[in-house]
This record gives structure tokens, C-alpha cells and sequence, in this order.
């Protein structure tokens, strides 16, 4: 199960959270940077307020730039997509 999603095994000791690690383990993404020109990743869902999107939002940009050889200066540009709506672009 978790090689569908991508992740490691992680230990589950018995004073552990089950629950709490596979939460965790739903609410992880992750970034592999090839040589893609785009990339698309979930940031939030529709039970979350504004603020933890935006906190989403920019938590997984300054990630994301920070793995880049020269930060910004690769990024052509960044938009928002919804499932309904119309694309944002951003940067």
C-alpha cells in the first residue's frame, strides 16, 4: 500500500497513533524533479478553510523553489487550478 503512494514504510511502535500515522501518511506529498517542464500537486480540499490552503499553498512553492538549482530564477510560472473553476496564474 504505501509503494502506491510513493512513501517508505514508516515503524509503527505500540505506544504509536495508528490512525495519526496514516493521516500523516495521506496528508504527505512529494516532489520528484526530473525533466519535466510542469508539475502538477494537491495542495488542499474542499473541508478546508481558506487559510490552510493558502498555508498549503505557500509552504509547498517555498519547498518546491527551494529544490531548484537557481530557486526562482526557474520558475516560469505557477497557477492554481481547481477541479471546477477557472486556472489562476500567480507568478
Amino acid at each position: 500500500m504505501f509503494t502506491k503512494w510513493g512513501l517508505f514504510p514508516n515503524v509503527v511502535l505500540n505506544s504509536d497513533n495508528v490512525e495519526k500515522k496514516i493521516e500523516e501518511g495521506l496528508a504527505t506529498i512529494k516532489f520528484q524533479l526530473k525533466k519535466v517542464t510542469n508539475m502538477g500537486v494537491a495542495i488542499g480540499h474542499v473541508k478546508m478553510d481558506p487559510e490552510q490552503i493558502r498555508q498549503n499553498l505557500l509552504m509547498s512553492m517555498n519547498f518546491f523553489v527551494s529544490l531548484l538549482k537557481k530557486g526562482w530564477n526557474n520558475v516560469g510560472s505557477l497557477t492554481i487550478k481547481s477541479t471546477m473553476g477557472k486556472p489562476i496564474k500567480i507568478w
